[in-house]
């Protein structure tokens, strides 16, 4: 705990109404009725506005009906968020470290939902979307939702274009533990950032036995073409 403490991490109210998630590289702001208000970027010092596009934090299915996320609140490192229509409140515990803030389904309150959006965030105007890396990005900053355990499914695209990761009950495991990581990150350093990632959560991997990820090496490199951060193929 002490190394967090180091990060300067806070959550913390944004004034009256709104809820802030602030970390070294970034800030996001959420406004009580849970939706998306901002998200800024401390690399670039840039903030864009995502109140033009009111989107609820997350949205859970229950008994096959669909319920918006309507209400949050912080308590530490606690998130709560409550849904209009039902009685369902999640509670998620904020993990941050030195690159992204982990958002974990604690526990599970009233009616149980068949699945959950565990995070949904608006892609800032004007970046592109790469719906293979879950992110969207342009030349200067890069923004990413990565699933932090394998009962997390990532996605980005849609219109307008959003980052969404959802998990669900059935068929197993349970939706408690679910967790997903937002990213933040300087462009060149993605890379790097999304690969140690994937090692701190236990993903897969397709490295060198000294580490290179496999499409790096000499010997593919030479021979096939590979994905890379570019417009045309993330």
């Amino acid at each position: 705990m002490d190394a967090l403490a180091m990060l300067a991490l806070s959550w913390c109210a944004a004034g009256s109404s709104d809820v802030a998630i602030e970390h070294p590289r970034f800030a996001l702001r959420l406004s009580d009725a849970a939706a998306c208000v901002s998200l800024a970027a401390v690399s670039d010092r840039r903030t864009w506005d995502l109140s033009a596009r009111p989107t609820p934090l997350g949205e859970v299915y229950v008994g096959g009906r669909l319920h918006k996320a309507s209400a949050a609140s912080l308590d530490g490192d606690a998130l709560t968020v409550r849904f209009d229509g039902t009685d369902t409140v999640l509670s998620y515990g904020l993990e941050p470290a030195e690159d992204w803030v982990v958002l974990r389904l604690k526990a599970i309150a009233g009616a149980r939902p068949d699945s959950v959006t565990l995070l949904r965030l608006p892609a800032p105007e004007g970046m592109r979307i790469g719906p293979r890396l879950n992110a969207a990005w342009d030349a200067d900053t890069t923004v990413c939702l990565m699933a932090a355990t394998r009962q997390a499914d990532c996605r980005a695209g849609g219109a307008p274009p959003t980052l969404v990761a959802t998990t669900q009950d059935a068929p197993g495991p349970r939706l408690e533990g679910a967790a997903v990581a937002l990213i933040v990150c300087p462009t060149p350093d993605f890379k790097a950032v999304a690969r140690r990632a994937s090692h701190a959560f236990g993903l897969l991997t397709n490295e060198a036995p000294d580490g290179t990820p496999v499409k790096d090496t000499d010997l593919v490199r030479g021979s096939y073409w590979f994905l890379d951060v570019t417009e045309a193929n993330v």
